[in-house]
């Protein structure tokens, strides 16, 4: 799945409201990690994981992509 927000849309909340609804949704529904892959470049998007929870795991493909990961166990630091 690839996950973006509009450009219109950037600095308006819009990535919180996205990672805010994703988390609730996964530990409603049990879940206890996730993980995703992010363009090293995106400065933006690294950014917002991080405010919420997400820990920067490993760099993938010679330094192209980082790996993250959420324990959903933890309560959403937002």
């Amino acid at each position: 799945v690839l996950v973006g927000v509009d450009p219109a849309a950037r600095g308006k909340g819009a990535a919180d409201a996205l990672l805010e609804a994703f988390a609730r949704r996964a530990r409603q529904d049990s879940h206890r990690w996730a993980d995703l892959s992010v363009a090293a470049s995106n400065a933006a998007a690294r950014g917002a994981y991080a405010r919420h929870g997400w820990q920067e795991l490993a760099v993938e493909g010679d330094g192209v992509a980082v790996r993250c990961g959420l324990d959903l166990s933890r309560a959403d630091p937002v």
